[in-house]
Parts: structure tokens; C-alpha cells; sequence
């Protein structure tokens, strides 16, 4: 089991695998994991209205989040990368050249405990393939992950130290905070950006914008992650936009878009 102090948010994680056999030879020395993942990379979606109507402001906590067991998203996930980078393990089978599209469904399937706390788990699958498992927790300070397990290129667990935050309780416009390893190796900044309406394939919502950037010294240069993302309260993230670079050179850009919603027993759903 492997234990790092990093691992940038993004609701279906995922991981720059495809990096190590690009042209940057000095990279495949390297692993560099991007979170949405729920999340690619916090893992968790929520309720969503599947009608085009607009969501009205929720009444629930900024930052709810629901885990009922049995709740289920279905994502549409697509990939573009840049030259030299090439997609490797499950991913290889979607590969359009440059491009990938495929189907992620998440789904709520249990509980752990880690350290002693109860974490919902999450396991997602990418058209029927197991993808990624996560850990989350809905705390007094707001959302974190605390593990996940990737299966892109084999099992691969990861334990989040500490745990990773990724919505704070009231997500107020222009709040910030920051996110770092053990060691300070790496830095991750979190903004609350402000309120948004979103339209998706699942329908239109009333959104909190958020930015996750984090920036990572190698050998071979500096490489940074931006994220977007739409949070709906009861609902989850409704899209997902990031990019990953290598200096100016564009490494991978994925879009994670929300398609359908089941609640589990007992799961509020969104209203229209």
C-alpha cells in the first residue's frame, strides 16, 4: 500500500500513466495522478435532475453531498492528449488516436473504516471494466477522500496523507484553502469561484464553481493541473474540466460531464 501526500481532486481519478511512454523519456520514472472523483479524477455524484429545467437554489448544506448506498452517476468522460502522450492499460481499448470517450458509472457500494473513521466507498467502472474505488467522508470541515485504489494499470492503492479536502461546509465565493503533503512537496490551492448555471446532459443546474491548481517540480520541468468544476448541493459535480501540462506542452485534457442519476433508498433526490 503506498502512502502519498498528494492527489489532486477530480471525481473519477485518474492517472497520467500515459505520460511514461510519451516523448519525455525522463517521465516514465515518474506517476503523477490527477483526482477528479468525485473524484477523476473526489469519486462521488450525486442527485441530478434529469429534466432541462433549471435546479432550484438547494435548501441543503453548500457543501451536501449525498452517499446513500445503492446512489448511482453515469458520466461521459472524454480524453484528449497532446503529442507523444499515449494512452496505456484499460484505456487502450477506447484510444480514437488522440482521443478517448467512454462511460464511467459510480456507484455507492459500502462502508470502511480507515484510522478508525467510517468512509462511504465508491467503485466506478469504465464500460463495464473496474476503473477506480474511493473512500469519502462528509465531515464537520466539509468533503474528503482519504483513499482510493486505481485498477487503470493494475491495483494500485493509495492512502491520502493527510486526507484530502475537497468542499469546504459553506463554499462561499472567493474562499480558498489549501490542500499540501506531509513533506510540502506539493501544494494544491482550492478557490471557491462563485455561483454558475450549468447545462449538462442530465439537465441545467444552479452551480458553485470551484478551481483545484496544483503545480509539481520534476527532473524534466514544471507540471501543473487545472481543474474546474460544478458542484451541485444534493446533486454532486455536474462536470469536470482539466487540464495537465508540462510546461506549455499540453499532456492530457480531460471533460467529465454528468448523463444520469439513480438515487439509492433512502437518497434525496434534486428538485426541479
Amino acid at each position: 500500500m503506498k502512502k502519498i501526500g498528494w492527489f489532486l481532486p477530480y471525481r473519477i481519478a485518474w492517472t497520467m500513466g500515459a505520460v511514461q511512454h510519451s516523448v519525455f523519456p525522463a517521465i516514465r520514472r515518474h506517476t503523477f495522478k490527477a483526482g477528479i472523483n468525485m473524484a477523476l479524477l473526489a469519486v462521488a455524484f450525486s442527485s441530478c435532475l434529469l429534466s432541462g429545467r433549471a435546479a432550484a437554489p438547494a435548501a441543503e448544506p453548500a457543501s451536501d453531498f449525498p452517499l446513500a448506498l445503492g446512489t448511482k452517476w453515469t458520466d461521459h468522460l472524454h480524453e484528449e492528449i497532446g503529442t507523444g502522450v499515449h494512452f496505456q492499460g484499460i484505456l487502450e481499448k477506447f484510444d480514437k488516436g488522440n482521443t478517448l470517450d467512454a462511460a464511467v458509472i459510480t456507484e455507492v457500494v459500502g462502508s470502511d473504516l480507515i484510522n478508525g473513521e467510517k468512509y462511504i466507498r465508491l467503485e466506478s467502472r469504465m464500460e463495464g471494466t473496474p476503473w477506480l474505488t474511493q473512500w469519502l467522508r462528509q465531515t464537520a470541515s466539509g468533503l474528503v477522500l482519504s483513499k482510493t485504489i486505481n485498477f487503470e494499470q493494475g491495483p494500485e492503492v493509495t492512502l491520502m496523507v493527510p486526507p484530502q479536502k475537497l468542499l469546504s461546509p459553506d463554499l462561499k465565493a472567493g474562499e480558498s484553502w489549501d490542500w499540501k503533503t506531509k513533506d510540502a512537496a506539493l501544494v494544491m490551492r482550492i478557490k471557491v469561484v462563485g455561483p454558475a448555471a450549468i447545462t449538462v446532459p442530465a439537465g441545467t443546474f444552479h452551480a458553485t464553481q470551484l478551481s483545484y491548481d496544483a503545480t509539481v517540480q520534476t527532473q524534466i520541468g514544471s507540471i501543473t493541473v487545472e481543474q474546474r468544476r460544478w458542484f451541485v448541493p444534493g446533486v454532486g459535480y455536474v462536470k469536470q474540466d482539466t487540464e495537465t501540462r508540462l510546461g506549455e506542452h499540453l499532456l492530457s485534457h480531460v471533460v467529465l460531464t454528468l448523463e444520469k442519476y439513480e438515487p439509492g433508498p433512502g437518497a434525496q433526490p434534486g428538485r426541479d
